[in-house]
């Protein structure tokens, strides 16, 4: 069974992450093998799904502030006990998010960063700054909703300034995916 045969079999029916975005990732991920993986943003588990079947990280936390989003806690707590090395913490990553977390889940720290939480400028950039001190050397960030747009997507100007602004202030380069209105922010450490 291919990968994309493997995830689809869990693939939730509805969410916000698309085929194009997944297959992306698929590339990325299987390139790259992080083990110690974060995201933001379980929505319906789709960008998870992928991570943990694309990467077969060591750990994967999921951080989301409603499970109940598009009807998914169901399949949440499916995915939990299929896999072992996934964690899923309900609540806001603001708050959830801090050096006690790092030092439970991430004491190694971060290979793989997956970011589509709250989409307001100072949540999307509290996000990121966070989890980017945790970063290993050679660790890759992506940011979901940058520059995206009709059809796909929808424009989200905060989270595109959070990323602008936060690579400025570290002067870091960020790479760019973008296909049919949906964008990623890609940073590397």
């Amino acid at each position: 069974m291919s990968i994309v045969e493997s995830i689809n079999k869990l693939w939730w029916h509805d969410g916000h992450l698309n085929e194009d975005q997944r297959d992306f990732l698929i590339k990325l991920l299987e390139n790259h093998r992080p083990k110690h993986c974060i995201e933001v943003g379980f929505a319906t588990g789709r960008s998870t799904i992928t991570t943990l079947l694309a990467a077969k990280p060591e750990i994967l936390v999921s951080i989301d502030i409603d499970l109940d989003y598009m009807g998914a806690r169901s399949h949440a707590e499916d995915l939990l006990k299929k896999f072992n090395n996934l964690t899923i913490i309900e609540g806001d990553s603001s708050v959830i998010i801090n050096h006690e977390f790092f030092n439970k889940y991430f004491s190694k720290g971060i290979d793989f960063a997956f970011i589509d939480g709250t989409h307001t400028y100072l949540g999307a950039l509290s996000d990121i700054e966070k989890i980017y001190t945790q970063m290993k050397s050679g660790g890759i960030i992506v940011i979901d909703d940058y520059l995206s747009g009709p059809p796909n997507g929808c424009s989200i100007p905060d989270v595109d300034n959070a990323v602008y602004d936060f690579a400025a202030s570290k002067k870091l380069k960020i790479d760019k995916w973008y296909c049919s209105g949906k964008g990623f922010a890609i940073i590397k450490t």
